[in-house]
């Protein structure tokens, strides 16, 4: 950019400002491929409250004068209705399932799983997003009579805006379409609010 006029390097800078900002293409990239951190640490939260739930079982006790039987309830037998019945509820807690149970590893395993697609998609929205502005301020250095590579470096800004429309499920095009005022009414969608990385680094080891 040292190359530039003053003049260029200006109209160069108010194109780029009217632009969406890295840290918002990279927020709808991520919101588009649902991998937000807070699913993932609602994923966490859901498989510890099932290790924290008890296994329930309800058997029914038949008792007469000259035995007693045991029964689960959903196998009743009718010949034993003329007994006394009672039901019996047993709560079971299992304490290796509680610290680190199946379903809490496969929680764990999907965590990592969605981190590193976050981590990817944000490298390459960013990547892509900085590519274009580099390729743009080529372009300015440029003279009429160097039209072939003008035209190269304009086929490969519109294939990252193909890209980076793909990562953002359109949203990149319509805020090159709209302006900053525009942008903000349609990214009114909370998810598009929520963090790009955790907060709690523990809950993804």
């Amino acid at each position: 950019l040292l190359s530039l006029t003053i003049q260029q390097r200006d109209e160069l800078f108010e194109e780029f400002d009217a632009e969406p900002g890295i840290d918002e293409v990279q927020r709808w990239a991520i919101s588009h491929a649902r991998l937000s951190p807070v699913e993932s640490s609602a994923l966490l939260r859901q498989a510890r409250l099932r290790g924290v739930l008890p296994t329930v079982r309800l058997h029914a006790r038949y008792q007469n004068a000259s035995v007693t039987d045991w029964d689960e309830l959903d196998v009743i037998d009718g010949r034993k209705l003329d007994s006394d019945l009672s039901l019996n509820v047993w709560l079971e807690w299992d304490l290796a399932e509680l610290a680190a149970g199946t379903d809490m590893a496969r929680a764990l395993r999907e965590s990592r799983a969605r981190l590193e697609l976050r981590h990817a998609v944000v490298s390459q929205v960013t990547t892509d997003y900085f590519d274009r502005r580099l390729l743009r301020a080529h372009e300015k250095l440029m003279t009429a009579d160097q039209l072939s590579d003008i035209i190269e470096r304009r086929l490969r800004v519109q294939e990252l805006n193909a890209t980076l429309d793909g990562l953002t499920g359109g949203r990149w095009s319509r805020a090159l379409r709209s302006d900053s005022s525009e942008r903000a009414q349609q990214d009114s969608d909370p998810g598009l609010r929520l963090p790009i990385h955790p907060v709690d680094r523990s809950a993804y080891p």
